[in-house]
């Protein structure tokens, strides 16, 4: 089983790259463009690792960690 990586940032270039990167070293990667979104996969699937920007559009990266705790 792979493990899975939840990346959260609203550059979508950026979550692109980093995506690609992650899936041709073994992991599998889903990717959300705002805060909620990405609180909304987190609480939808499971993930082993999240990465999230610390300036997103609609709230603070620090918002978005403390929901998914």
């Amino acid at each position: 089983m792979r493990n899975r990586i939840l990346i959260i940032d609203d550059d979508i270039d950026l979550c692109t790259l980093l995506a690609r990167y992650l899936s041709k070293n073994g992991y599998e990667t889903e990717a959300a463009y705002t805060g909620k979104k990405g609180i909304s996969l987190f609480a939808e699937k499971k993930f082993d690792v999240v990465i999230c920007d610390y300036r997103l559009g609609d709230m603070e990266g620090i918002e978005v960690i403390s929901a998914l705790k």
